[in-house]
């Protein structure tokens, strides 16, 4: 079994530090959370880890276990090309097929909202088949997705939270990634409040 965990170094008041970990047979960590709330930056990091780590490069950490993968596979979100014919859902899957044909048990594959552009019903198929594809072949991976089923369908994948603090009637992001259960209600808090949505907004606004 993999065994490979980092751990956050003494943070600085200008920094907000992450930690993970993977122990055991946990093989994937499923990264939910509202927008902007530093999901994309968190997979960044990871992938650049385990690449610094590979390079013999040292990492920013206070103490870090790392593997040294065979190849780390990264996909994306691509912007929608009008000059494409076979469309942007159609160019994701050939690029997962590509990857999933080369992965092995020693890969490591980053992953950022993948397959959000088809409906969610569609993407949580395509979603949980290629999980267990991943699984399947024993390879490691970070999923930055807006899909929170994703994160419950087996005992191999950890979910990770981007936590945002709540108060009057709003959700702050705190940019902390942490090992949680995933809360669809903070993220729709967040979306209300943006939006002035909020049950005291709205109350107030009737009162006019």
């Amino acid at each position: 079994m993999h065994d490979f965990s980092i751990v956050r170094p003494d943070p600085a008041a200008v920094l907000v530090c992450n930690d993970f970990r993977l122990s055991g047979p946990e093989r994937v960590l499923m990264v939910t959370g509202p927008n902007q709330g530093g999901k994309t930056t968190f997979a960044r990091m990871f992938g650049q880890l385990l690449y610094f780590a590979a390079l013999g490069c040292p990492v920013p950490a206070r103490e870090a276990r790392l593997p040294l993968p065979d190849a780390i596979f990264t996909h994306f979100e691509h912007a929608e090309d009008p000059g494409d014919p076979d469309g942007r859902l159609l160019g994701e899957l050939t690029r997962m097929r590509d990857t999933l044909d080369r992965v092995t048990a020693d890969s490591v594959i980053v992953m950022n909202e993948s397959f959000s552009s088809t409906s969610t019903s569609d993407a949580l198929r395509i979603g949980g088949d290629i999980l267990g594809r991943i699984i399947d072949r024993g390879a490691m991976a970070l999923w930055v997705t807006f899909f929170e089923e994703l994160s419950r369908t087996s005992p191999a994948v950890v979910s990770m939270v981007a936590v945002t603090e709540s108060g009057e009637g709003t959700a702050r992001r705190t940019f902390r990634i942490e090992r949680r259960p995933p809360d669809g209600q903070l993220h729709a808090l967040e979306l209300a409040g943006r939006h002035g949505l909020t049950y005291d907004r709205v109350t107030a606004r009737i009162r006019r």
